[in-house]
């Protein structure tokens, strides 16, 4: 017995284009970009920043070329003074700047010691995220070990110098602590505690090598001041901070009197 129906040829056709189409349409909205593609969201376009050629002009305190990272300078802008340099891990170190990120630090460091003239200690120091370093005990005798021959000084400042470089390249700003413990220009003993017997302890140097401690304080300052005169080689910041001396009301320390601390202070100033 026949169907009582049958599909016209044009229905069929049409209910064909109706499954194709939604096919196409249903693999349209789940098709995904292959694996080895990405699709990234667009990014407004960011504004050019604008360089500065070494000496053009003034960028904070200091003007671009002048080999201090400062202020609004940046690698960018400046590269001549904020490109980073490579410490001596290998791994980029960024200049340090005339203002510390970090009001912390660590006292105490005897950069002239050998035991601090190792590279590890500002390593370590530096994940601690303190910026600042104290070098204790730069004494006068330790870098003008005898005295001027024919006005001639002989200072040795390779100790010092490496201490320095190592502590910048890890980002630390420094202090120096200076200290007078005896030496060839020592003057007298004027103040002890009862039968206590110390030699090499600070006091006013002896009145005729004055001009010699003014001459000392003099090229100090002047190798660390990264003015572009005389500096140490390599310096990339400036040492502004001095200490003079260290626990002077501890007669272990100090064996002059009060008017003595006040002339030296004169004199260094």
């Amino acid at each position: 017995m026949e169907p009582t129906w049958r599909m016209r040829p044009t229905r069929l056709w049409c209910v064909a284009a109706v499954i194709v189409l939604a096919t196409l349409a249903c693999g349209q909205a789940t098709t995904t970009p292959p694996a080895s593609e990405t699709v990234a969201p667009a990014v407004p376009p960011t504004a050019p920043t604008e360089s500065v050629k070494p000496g053009a002009g003034p960028i904070g305190q200091h003007r671009c070329g002048d080999g201090v990272c400062d202020g609004p300078e940046t690698a960018k802008n400046c590269p001549a003074d904020c490109a980073a340099s490579s410490g001596p891990s290998g791994q980029p170190t960024a200049p340090p700047t005339d203002q510390a990120g970090s009001r912390f630090g660590i006292d105490y460091v005897y950069p002239l010691s050998n035991t601090f003239q190792d590279e590890m200690w500002p390593r370590l120091f530096a994940e601690t995220g303190v910026q600042w370093v104290n070098f204790a005990d730069v004494s006068w005798k330790a870098i003008e070990p005898t005295s001027p021959k024919n006005g001639v000084h002989r200072y040795k400042w390779a100790d010092l110098d490496r201490a320095v470089q190592m502590w910048e390249d890890h980002g630390f700003r420094i202090a120096i602590s200076l200290r007078l413990r005896g030496g060839w220009f020592s003057g007298p003993i004027k103040y002890r505690l009862g039968d206590l017997e110390l030699k090499d302890t600070d006091r006013l140097p002896a009145e005729e090598y004055m001009d010699d401690y003014r001459a000392w304080i003099a090229a100090l300052v002047e190798r660390y001041d990264a003015d572009g005169q005389d500096d140490m080689p390599g310096l990339r910041a400036p040492v502004l901070h001095y200490q003079v001396g260290n626990e002077y009301a501890n007669p272990a320390f100090w064996t002059g009197t009060p008017e003595d601390y006040r002339l030296l202070l004169q004199e260094t100033g």
